[in-house]
């Protein structure tokens, strides 16, 4: 079937999920001179929001307006359909998704890209007392509360769990908020601070929470999570005011009952297509999606760079054509937020650090929303990482 062909206005691709990536999807797919084939968004939330300028939110420098797109804004532009609803499983043999409302929604070709949810198991006691960074609407709901926490017993601390550049992000960030009058503690884990940032990066990193007097616990794994506090692997407890996650996810668990190759973590095993193994009709990516020897770390930049590719083989999937394989670059750049108008950049060896790299990560971010929110049509990518 040739790409233009009337036939493609018949068929049904439905997208689960607002993530990075599907907004790319209904983007390029919604505004090409040929045929169209007929897309519906569902997603539980109406309103995405960019990962890159939550901190930012957290500390005070956006509002929650200005780190979101509409969803039902963005499918109208692109002649797609937004459907609000929260996804329960999938009838692969009827092709059909399922709803928790009782309804399902019928496709020819699907993609997943919700991203992935809190791996609560791991730790005692966090599905019941610790706070999860993901999935982000939930966790944005929770910030006044959040702050609450913050502002009542000033001798415990807040700790957050996860070393990784989301974990410090959001110890800076709520530092920030809490006007620097509270003590954040940053545990993480036993591979330490930034694993996979160079020693450069590293340092001024725990530079950074020193000057700030954020305490790092390193070594460490949380063994358990209580009411009142957390206890570490080596039996020592901790008090704190809230405890925060930012740590290890896994695939949605809905995702356990379609039958799809899952991995160890259970995210849905892709090849370099996108394309689901074993199912020729199902696409994913971003956080939820596993690509088949190309392990990649769950980041936003990857979801983003995903997008362009992932529009491209859904159009020739629908078509009968070959798809083409995701190439990602061999380093990404990260720029990771202190949550007062100052970043660092860190990609491979390379670091830099100043007000000047804040205002490009603040451009960088700016213009990704304005992508999705103003109908910028360039097809240039939004990131260059």
């Amino acid at each position: 079937m040739h790409p233009d062909s009337p036939e493609l206005r018949d068929r049904r691709l439905v997208l689960l999920g607002g993530g990075h990536s599907h907004l790319e999807v209904v983007r390029r797919l919604g505004r090409s001179s040929g045929v169209r084939p007929r897309m519906t968004l569902v997603s539980r939330d109406p309103v995405s929001i960019y990962s890159g300028m939550l901190p930012g939110h957290i500390a005070g420098l956006y509002p929650a307006g200005a780190i979101g797109i509409d969803l039902t804004e963005l499918c109208d532009r692109y002649a797609a359909t937004f459907h609000r609803g929260d996804v329960t499983g999938i009838d692969r043999q009827r092709k059909r998704v399922l709803l928790a409302d009782g309804n399902s929604i019928d496709y020819d070709l699907l993609s997943i890209n919700t991203g992935a949810a809190p791996s609560l198991d791991r730790i005692p006691g966090a599905a019941e007392h610790a706070i999860a960074v993901k999935p982000l609407q939930r966790f944005m709901q929770q910030l006044d509360a959040i702050k609450a926490h913050g502002g009542s017993a000033a001798d415990e601390p807040m700790a957050i769990v996860g070393g990784g550049a989301g974990g410090v992000e959001l110890a800076l960030a709520l530092d920030v908020r809490m006007h620097h009058r509270k003590q954040i503690l940053l545990i993480t884990g036993r591979r330490g601070l930034l694993p996979e940032h160079n020693p450069r990066v590293r340092r001024q990193v725990r530079a950074c929470l020193q000057r700030r007097d954020i305490r790092l616990i390193e070594g460490q794994r949380v063994s358990h999570i209580h009411r009142h506090g957390l206890r570490l692997d080596e039996g020592r407890e901790l008090a704190s005011a809230a405890t925060l996650l930012a740590t290890a996810v896994r695939g949605p668990a809905w995702l356990g009952e379609t039958g799809l190759a899952l991995d160890a973590a259970g995210f849905i095993r892709v090849r370099r297509t996108l394309a689901a193994v074993g199912d020729p009709a199902v696409f994913a990516a971003g956080d939820v999606a596993s690509i088949d020897d190309m392990p990649l770390a769950r980041a936003g930049v990857f979801a983003v760079r995903q997008g362009p590719l992932l529009a491209t083989n859904l159009r020739r999937a629908l078509a009968g054509k070959p798809q083409r394989p995701f190439r990602p670059q061999r380093a990404t750049l990260a720029l990771i937020s202190t949550g007062d108008r100052y970043a660092i950049a860190s990609r491979g060896r390379f670091s830099a650090s100043g007000y000047w790299v804040w205002r490009w990560k603040d451009w960088l971010d700016r213009r990704f929303i304005r992508r999705y929110s103003d109908g910028d049509q360039g097809d240039e990518p939004v990131m260059r990482c």
